[in-house]
């Protein structure tokens, strides 16, 4: 229970949730990312379908080869876009709504810890979106996200063992998820 009696989201209900925002970002995505994604595999694209009949002819190539057709400063662009998608996402979701879409259709809803349900201020939303975007950009990057991933998973699987039921990204925010 938070302090107000209100009661606290449970793990099960913010996985929900998260997932739910996750097939959400990834479906506004494709529109604001996609064709830089095609870009980055465009050639492989094209090597596939040229080879369709030919099983061997992508054991013909040697590695440099096959990283050849990736232009990896689309993929760039495309996780730049990402990230910047769902940061857009969750903050005007969160200080518009006081939740996500994911939170609406839980029945959970996201506050400043001790304030009233509502709208987030755009300073708690920014600092609890921020932890979790970044992190997420990290996990492309080759070596760091040896580090990353696993700091990515800590963070959303604090709440489980948490007595507040609290993310790192809550509690660098100062927020905690409530049931409506």
């Amino acid at each position: 229970m938070a302090s107000d009696g209100r009661p606290l989201a449970g793990f099960g209900l913010r996985l929900a949730s998260g997932l739910i925002d996750l097939l959400v970002v990834w479906a506004i995505g494709v529109v604001t990312a996609g064709w830089a994604f095609w870009l980055w595999m465009a050639d492989y694209v094209a090597f596939a379908v040229d080879n369709v009949g030919d099983p061997d002819a992508v054991q013909r190539l040697d590695p440099d080869d096959l990283v050849a057709f990736f232009d990896w400063r689309w993929f760039t662009i495309a996780i730049g876009l990402m990230a910047l998608t769902a940061w857009l996402y969750h903050v005007l979701m969160l200080t518009r709504r006081g939740g996500t879409v994911g939170k609406l259709a839980t029945g959970t809803t996201v506050r400043v810890v001790g304030q009233p349900v509502g709208p987030l201020p755009a300073s708690a939303a920014i600092r609890r979106t921020s932890l979790v975007v970044l992190l997420w950009l990290l996990c492309s990057v080759p070596l760091i996200s040896w580090f990353a991933v696993p700091a990515l998973v800590v963070d959303h699987v604090w709440a489980a063992r948490d007595p507040q039921r609290q993310t790192v990204h809550d509690k660098l925010a100062g927020t905690e998820v409530v049931q409506r």
